[in-house]
């Protein structure tokens, strides 16, 4: 597990590492349909190592840790985030990653009715449920199925996430 406030062993910085690039092949299905709320708004980022992580709302009830990965195509959520929002880890299509070191590994496919980073707010998101995301101390990255709906702004020197419409 890595400590958040940036100490953690190297093999557990590498497994984070792989998991930050993860990315889907391609012909995954994303919610073109999605509905975004909110012109402008921003979140509190932390560091970790070289990335950030910042709190994200899923379906209005389960908060979580999500690292920021601009890499990721899309969201994905740890198995237990997943079983917090009711939703049975075998559940969803069954569906390949590609993870930063070539590795491809299963994941399913699944629809949240909402995720909300600060006052920003994308409806009928999908995500992706990824098994051992735990293994990195966070519930899951926040990957451009979100963010791709947003112009976006990443302030180093004040740690802040900006989301504009």
């Amino acid at each position: 597990m890595i400590d958040r406030h940036g100490s953690g062993g190297i093999a557990v910085f590498v497994s984070l590492v792989l998991l930050l690039a993860a990315t889907i092949l391609p012909g995954a299905a994303h919610a073109e349909s999605a509905e975004v709320r909110n012109r402008r708004t921003s979140a509190k980022l932390e560091p970790a190592g070289a990335s950030y992580h910042t709190k994200v709302v899923l379906n209005e009830a389960v908060r979580g840790q999500f690292i920021v990965d601009t890499g990721a195509t899309s969201t994905i959520i740890s198995t237990k985030i997943a079983k917090k929002l009711g939703i049975r880890t075998n559940e969803g299509q069954e569906f390949p990653v590609r993870i930063a070191d070539g590795t491809v590994v299963s994941g399913r496919v699944v629809m949240l009715d909402e995720i909300r980073v600060g006052n920003a707010t994308v409806f009928d998101s999908s995500a992706i449920i990824l098994e051992n995301i735990e293994d990195t101390g966070f519930d899951g990255l926040l990957g451009m199925s979100f963010l791709g709906h947003f112009t976006f702004k990443i302030d180093h020197e004040a740690n802040k996430l900006f989301l504009y419409e």
